[in-house]
């Protein structure tokens, strides 16, 4: 739904519950690949395993979402699951807030690569 502050206390609550940050990024990858799918077939949007009580929450993600920012999801999704298998020096939990607050329609951060 866009809700950044309510989308960030479900994201602490997994983690003070022990969610596996794995799991968090599946869930995750699953969710932008979906968008990133239904933007470019809108029309498919049962075909590409959607619900059809949940179209209009994803029609209306879609028309909250900057498309341009899809570019940059891939990369951020690479960042997390090489953080989280200790790849990178970089916080999976940090990375995984970043994307929580991407498919909210917003930016924490800025990756300069």
């Amino acid at each position: 739904a866009g809700n950044l502050a309510t989308s960030v206390k479900i994201y602490q609550y997994l983690v003070a519950t022990g969610e596996p940050n794995s799991l968090v990024l599946w869930t995750i990858s699953k969710e932008m690949r979906l968008l990133m799918q239904l933007y470019e077939q809108p029309q498919n949007a049962l075909s590409l395993g959607i619900w059809k009580n949940k179209v209009s929450s994803y029609q209306q993600a879609l028309r909250r979402l900057n498309p341009q920012a899809f570019l940059a999801w891939p990369q951020l999704l690479l960042r997390i699951d090489a953080a989280i298998k200790g790849i990178s020096k970089e916080s999976p939990e940090h990375l995984i807030l970043q994307s929580v607050t991407e498919l909210c329609g917003q930016t924490l951060f800025q990756y300069q690569g």
